[in-house]
């Protein structure tokens, strides 16, 4: 593992690289840690260069948190001299991977997106997240984390995993409050997809849980109408897919390059 930074203006912002081989960006969702995707460097860097930014990052007054880690993004594969990536985004990274792909298209292989709604926010969902950005100003954070993760994660890995699930849960807790506004309104603010993805010639899937309690299961089902296999929906999976089960979504990353790669 190596750990370089980039700059963007005066900030310097963090990534971490595993291996080598085809680049794979790779950026973790709301509530997570870059930490996530260790597990994965395990079982994929023989064969591809893991490269994986620390999300949670303080952004200048004023900018959109989303448009801000694309750019970040963009410096870390100037600074690697990278042609084209293949970007994993989980959640609020996949909207990001969403953003960058749309925005730097000539810089983008291909997606592959876990529990991603390619849509923009139903008005319902909206404003939950402006609830949530209410009590977080309200000093509510453990008490909001607590109970996004706890819906986040399946029941059973919770209670087959605690020692895991209360680590993860106490950095959740010690994230900043700013930061983690910033994500939320930019998720509330982020484009609908479904015209550019449908016009485009960019390989993309996105697998989402079946069980899924964040997501909404009637918008997933009419973008896999819309889609067909391009969105598959896993029975017995949840919204942390890349937590709770790495082996399944590994193989399902490794079999997808290979596709793209054909």
């Amino acid at each position: 593992m190596h750990k370089k930074s980039v700059a963007i203006g005066a900030s310097r912002h963090p990534y971490y690289i595993y291996g080598n081989g085809t680049p794979v960006l790779l950026l973790h969702g709301y509530l997570e840690y870059y930490s996530i995707w260790e597990v994965y460097a395990q079982m994929l860097s023989d064969k591809y260069m893991l490269i994986i930014p620390d999300l949670n990052i303080r952004i200048p007054d004023g900018d959109d948190y989303i448009d801000y880690v694309a750019r970040y993004v963009d410096h870390i594969r100037k600074q690697l001299n990278i042609s084209e990536l293949i970007i994993v985004g989980h959640s609020l990274g996949g909207y990001v991977a969403l953003y960058y792909a749309r925005n730097y298209f000539s810089t983008i292989k291909a997606l592959f997106l876990l529990n991603v709604i390619l849509s923009a926010d139903q008005p319902q969902k909206s404003a939950l997240r402006l609830r949530e950005i209410e009590l977080l100003r309200n000093g509510a954070q453990k008490s909001i984390v607590q109970f996004g993760l706890r819906r986040s994660y399946s029941a059973n890995f919770i209670r087959n995993n605690t020692a895991l699930f209360k680590e993860n849960l106490s950095l959740a807790i010690s994230l900043n409050v700013e930061v983690q506004i910033s994500q939320i309104t930019s998720m509330i603010h982020r484009k609908n997809y479904m015209n550019w993805l449908l016009s485009s010639s960019l390989p993309f899937i996105v697998l989402h849980g079946f069980d899924d309690q964040i997501l909404n299961s009637l918008q997933v089902r009419k973008e896999r109408k819309v889609f067909g296999d391009k969105v598959q929906i896993i029975k017995g999976e949840g919204h942390v897919m890349p937590v709770e089960n790495p082996l399944l979504v590994g193989r399902e990353i490794v079999n997808f390059i290979t596709d793209v790669d054909v």
